[in-house]
């Protein structure tokens, strides 16, 4: 039906294509899997240390309304000398 040439032609681009796609599918497949490890590897430790650090000041502040009470948290801390 068509020219020999042509069908060469159409299925030389076809395969080129087909495998430009498999190749840019790993890649790209490969570089995310390397970005969002890495990410998760390197931002892991910075979250639990903030956690921590939310975690340790929640403890010291219900520690320190319970010293004084609960009024002097809300208050600013300590007494009022003009009252």
């Amino acid at each position: 039906m068509f020219p020999e040439k042509v069908r060469d032609a159409t299925f030389t681009v076809y395969c080129g294509t087909k495998t430009g796609l498999k190749c840019l599918y790993s890649f790209t497949r490969t570089s995310l899997w390397i970005f969002f490890s890495s990410s998760a590897i390197l931002l892991a430790p910075v979250m639990f240390e903030i956690e921590r650090a939310q975690v340790e000041e929640a403890q010291k502040s219900q520690q320190k309304q319970v010293l004084l009470g609960p009024n002097t948290a809300m208050a600013g801390g300590g007494m009022n000398p003009y009252r």
